[in-house]
């Protein structure tokens, strides 16, 4: 920069750049990182998991085209869940068999709407 304030650009560094030995690379040109910091993770109590089943007082009452919220107040949340496909958004909810209920239940979800429900006795 000239003394009118104006920026000059040449081949040799101004005089008054710091000096350092070639390669040697200065803190400002180190790139930022994240600092990491670490969370503990619960470790989840054996049998938290307990299977529930769904009785079948619960599936008479659930029908296709029912949403998933209902199918949630009803029946609560499944003992398993899979996605089945990303691009229709399709999921299996599955409920084990209980030794009250020896029946798997399987309700297949689209896009938040039943289209299909499974009752399985177990063998």
């Amino acid at each position: 920069m000239d003394d009118k304030g104006v920026v000059n650009y040449g081949e040799k560094p101004p005089p008054q750049a710091e000096k350092g030995e070639p390669g040697q690379r200065r803190e400002a040109d180190e790139p930022r990182r994240p600092q990491v910091v670490a969370v503990p993770v619960p470790v989840p109590a054996p049998g938290a998991s307990a299977v529930r089943g769904m009785e079948f007082e619960t599936f008479i009452r659930l029908q296709a085209g029912m949403n998933e919220g209902e199918l949630l107040v009803r029946a609560g949340r499944p003992d398993h869940e899979s996605l089945d496909n990303l691009g229709d958004y399709d999921r299996s909810w599955y409920y084990f068999p209980t030794v009250a209920n020896p029946y798997t239940t399987v309700v297949r979800l689209r896009s938040g709407r039943i289209v299909s429900l499974d009752r399985i006795k177990r063998l």
